[in-house]
């Protein structure tokens, strides 16, 4: 049975934090949480089974406020005969964010899956100015077709739209997988704000420009480690595109398997370090390699500036150099 505590009543304390407000479905729990949250508290809502749910804005107008969705799967005994439970599902059942994230709410999963739909018309969460979203083990964003066409901001992006000033953070074990756009860009992420990779996998996205992630104008992204690997554009950047004036600094993890008509791996007009990490090119092998008409691995447009590489069999690098495009 589902439940939900906060730090803001003392009964019921849970972990000497958490303070039980009763059961009920999760949308009964959204509801209440919407009638009495409070700027600086921490609410954790416990999910242990599948759910539907219609799309949900958080509260505006608060401040240094953490929400916590954790899944709860039933402990097994210790034995490696046995799969741990699925994490519970939650379904969009109609159109639109199942989660907007609005100013000063950091929202938490933990242990459970976002799944979206087949023709929706926008991402499946947005991350708004001065937003948070962290997504923990096991938590995954999925299964969403985003079939919008306009350039409008709040209709883009297949899984997850970060908006200026928002905080997208991925820890081990999280995904966001199996989301697309077939019409516009940014499969899996499309950032105009932060993103931050400390783990995880983003993969089997697809769009027409970043299958994986797309870097609007003016964002970051600090990939630390973790997967890119599976993702297609139609046109640029399998796995990540950059528009001029984005950055994307790889710190650690890896690029691979994707495909695009150019870039399969990374296709940037803004700025690309390396400092460590592996974009696997052409001399990898096949299952691991980045494919593309033009520029298997790295594509430097125009006026970007990019670390290129030189890879050996087993696709990594083995010399770096800077490029400016010219």
């Amino acid at each position: 049975m589902n439940s939900i505590y906060s730090s803001s009543e003392s009964i019921n304390v849970k972990n000497g934090v958490m303070y039980n407000h009763g059961t009920g479905t999760l949308t009964e729990q959204l509801n209440w949480l919407n009638s009495s949250i409070q700027s600086g508290q921490t609410y954790l809502i416990e999910v242990d089974k599948d759910e539907s749910l219609n799309p949900f804005v958080f509260p505006n107008g608060f401040a240094n406020v953490n929400v916590i969705i954790r899944g709860v799967t039933p402990n097994l005994p210790n034995t490696t005969s046995r799969m741990p439970f699925p994490p519970p599902t939650l379904q969009l059942s109609q159109n639109g964010n199942m989660f907007r994230i609005e100013n000063g709410i950091t929202l938490i999963l933990e242990n459970v899956v976002l799944r979206g739909r087949d023709g929706n018309n926008m991402a499946l969460v947005r991350i708004m100015n001065g937003a948070t979203l962290k997504m923990g083990h096991r938590a995954s964003i999925e299964g969403n077709e985003n079939t919008v066409t306009n350039t409008n901001q709040p209709q883009q992006g297949g899984g997850i739209l970060v908006d200026a000033g928002g905080i997208l953070q991925m820890d081990t074990g999280s995904s966001v997988a199996g989301n697309k756009v077939p019409n516009r860009d940014g499969g899996g992420v499309y950032c105009f704000g932060q993103m931050i990779v400390n783990g995880g996998v983003i993969s089997n996205n697809g769009a027409m420009n970043g299958g994986g992630v797309f870097a609007a104008s003016n964002s970051m992204v600090s990939f630390r480690s973790g997967m890119f690997k599976n993702n297609t554009a139609t046109g640029n950047g399998g796995s990540v595109y950059l528009m001029a004036t984005s950055s994307f600094d790889m710190h650690g993890g890896i690029i691979s398997g994707s495909s695009a008509n150019i870039g399969g791996g990374v296709s940037n007009a803004g700025l690309f370090r390396i400092s460590n990490g592996i974009v696997y090119g052409a001399g990898s092998a096949e299952e691991l390699r980045n494919m593309a008409n033009e520029g298997a691995s790295l594509q430097n447009i125009e006026n970007g500036e990019a670390f290129y590489g030189t890879f050996n069999s087993n696709g990594e690098f083995t010399s770096l150099q800077t490029y400016t495009g010219n």
